[in-house]
């Protein structure tokens, strides 16, 4: 983890970006570029066993709602599995208008509730990773929240 945080802090600073490994450490994607509605779908995942790649964790949430049997990950991304750790607390502690603002502001020029601490502290306790929690915990106690959101840890499709 203490490698994983050291990278996404020369991403987030834009410092050393050149001594990172670009197959290991790359862009978040805060939301699927793909199409999803068939991973909902029962019809096609009942009771099934998938692999899927990490990506926006978005894949994986889509196939828990068309109820698979067993959802395997892989990514090569190594900070795929901390998004996914925060998007998953983030559904299991607020209702959806809350999660949705948490990624897309009412008002694009007023984005005060994008990735916001306060927001991460109402979360933080269903964050079950314990070093998902301190990955988060050092990113939003050390930037505010537009920094982030803003950063090059996103990719810019959003």
């Amino acid at each position: 983890m203490k490698e994983d945080l050291t990278n996404t802090i020369k991403i987030l600073e834009e410092k050393n970006i050149d001594s990172i490994d670009r197959n290991r450490y790359s862009q978040i994607y805060i939301l699927t570029n793909e199409n999803q509605e068939v991973l909902a779908n029962p019809n096609f995942t009942n009771n099934k066993n998938i692999l899927t790649v990490l990506g926006s964790g978005d894949q994986v949430l889509n196939l828990l709602l068309g109820n698979a049997k067993t959802i395997t990950t892989f990514d090569k991304n190594i900070l795929a599995k901390y998004y996914f750790d925060l998007k998953r607390a983030l559904i299991l502690t607020l209702d959806y208008q809350d999660y949705l603002n948490f990624f897309f502001p009412k008002n694009l020029f007023n984005s005060t509730n994008i990735f916001h601490k306060n927001t991460f502290n109402l979360i933080r306790n269903n964050i079950n990773n314990h070093e998902s929690l301190e990955y988060w915990n050092y990113i939003f106690n050390n930037y505010n929240n537009n920094y982030i959101y803003n950063s090059l840890l996103f990719s810019e499709e959003k």
